[in-house]
């Protein structure tokens, strides 16, 4: 039983992203005596899992106090012998720990991130009082500690995609206000030491170009018996961090992006046009029996878009980072270091550029921006990455550009916060492809598809 199997009905499934009947369902699968206390419950992230279900990534408050997080897959995806091994929650200053239960009537296996049944691993990269002798060996001699004692060392869930991988912050206290950190990775598989292996490569052609200010992290070393690759955090910070975003912090992503798309990684997957259909077509029908977002704008562009797919399939290639936004770089005026990089390919390079703009556009609309504000961001971004790479290729921009905007708007539609910015973004794909359409002489009616 799954979560969108045939025998739950769709008023079930849909009460998962309904805020006040999540709240009831949390407050049963925590089954606490805090439980009762339970408000503010959200979808905070959502993903279509297997072939008809969605991994959950929820969080809540107790008595207004910070937010706690768990997560959801569904039962068929986790192995019969940890899906039957179920325990209650603990609340710790760290988060809810310990629990993993099966939710009635969803289909779905709740847990804590230390329960994940596909990262066994993780409830021991999340204890950082376990770890610090081990973490201690990968600082450099002035940080390492004293007499063999290890810094104070405390630890932070960056990200956690359920059955997937998890990034983790580790910081270290040296004492008089200094301080160093270190960000782990783990995985389900050994995907942490081949990511390792690319940035070590990644770091030596940067280097090898002398006055480029771009990098990515460096890596510090690999835990075996935690799977965990571990790199050094790089300085600065985050675009996202300097909100609002503005022409200078675009400026620095472009910059970041032109880069990237200079290397020669030849030995990464192809990703091409047709590809992103195949994405949008899965996230498109994940929506479909949740009517949580009317379709008819997305399936209207995504028919236009699959009218293009074909003929942009065999463009040039670049290495291409698969996720690019604003904030993927942490950046200050020396350094510029570029971040997960799991979904590196080989693929188009307005991909990246059409995700990094239709990100801006979701940015401008959380500032409640105007469309001046985003054609001004626009323009920063293509003229410091063209001054770098050449010219780009308007007619494919606007193809992963607006198909990048259905994306992002799919995204948010299953969120519970950001779920207002789908349709505007959606209504942006499908003007931009009618644009485009009109612009290249093709017709810019499309067929609507049943979004029934």
């Amino acid at each position: 039983m799954i979560a969108r199997s045939a025998d739950i009905a769709r008023r079930d499934l849909r009460r998962l992203f309904d805020a006040c009947a999540l709240q009831e369902i949390l407050r049963g699968v925590i089954d606490d005596s805090r439980s009762a206390a339970i408000t503010d419950a959200r979808v905070d992230r959502c993903w279509p899992r297997g072939e008809t279900g969605f991994a959950f990534q929820w969080s809540f408050r107790i008595d207004q106090s910070g937010r706690y997080a768990i997560a959801g897959v569904p039962l068929e995806t986790v192995k019969p012998a940890k899906a039957n091994k179920t325990s209650p929650a603990r609340f710790t200053p760290r988060g809810v720990r310990g629990l993993r239960t099966p939710i009635p009537g969803t289909g779905l296996l709740a847990f804590s991130p230390d329960r994940d049944p596909a990262l066994p691993q993780l409830a021991g990269c999340l204890d950082h009082d376990q770890l610090a002798v081990d973490l201690a060996q990968f600082l450099s001699p002035q940080s390492a500690g004293r007499n063999g004692r290890p810094p104070n060392c405390t630890s932070r869930l960056l990200s956690h995609k359920p059955g997937r991988r998890a990034a983790i912050e580790y910081h270290f206290d040296l004492g008089n206000g200094a301080a160093v950190k270190l960000a782990g990775k783990t995985f389900r598989n050994d995907a942490g030491r081949d990511l390792i292996e690319l940035h070590r490569r990644m770091n030596e052609q940067l280097r090898a170009r002398g006055d480029c200010r771009v990098r990515v992290a460096e890596p510090a070393g690999f835990l075996e018996d935690r799977n965990l690759a571990l790199f050094r955090w790089g300085q600065g910070a985050a675009p996202s961090q300097r909100e609002p975003l503005g022409p200078n912090s675009i400026r620095v992503a472009a910059e970041g992006l032109a880069t990237l798309h200079s290397l020669d990684l030849d030995e990464t997957q192809t990703f091409t046009s047709l590809d992103e259909c195949r994405v949008l077509a899965r996230w498109l029908d994940a929506l479909r029996p949740l009517r949580v977002a009317d379709l008819e704008p997305a399936d209207r562009a995504f028919d236009i878009l699959r009218g293009i797919a074909e003929s942009l399939k065999h463009r040039p290639v670049c290495t291409m980072h698969g996720d690019y936004y604003e904030s993927q770089v942490i950046w200050d005026e020396r350094r510029i270091t570029l971040l997960d990089l799991d979904t590196l390919a080989h693929g188009d390079p307005c991909r990246d550029l059409g995700n990094l703009l239709a990100h801006a556009h979701l940015s401008c609309l959380r500032a409640g921006g105007s469309q001046p504000a985003f054609k001004l961001l626009t323009s920063a971004a293509l003229s410091q990455y063209q001054g770098m790479n050449g010219s780009v290729d308007q007619h494919a921009l606007k193809f992963y550009q607006a198909a990048a905007l259905l994306r992002v708007g799919a995204v948010h539609a299953l969120r519970t916060s950001g779920r207002q910015f789908t349709g505007p973004m959606w209504q942006a794909g499908l003007s931009l492809l009618s644009n485009n359409a009109r612009t290249a002489g093709r017709p810019g009616v499309a067929s609507q598809r049943n979004s029934s």
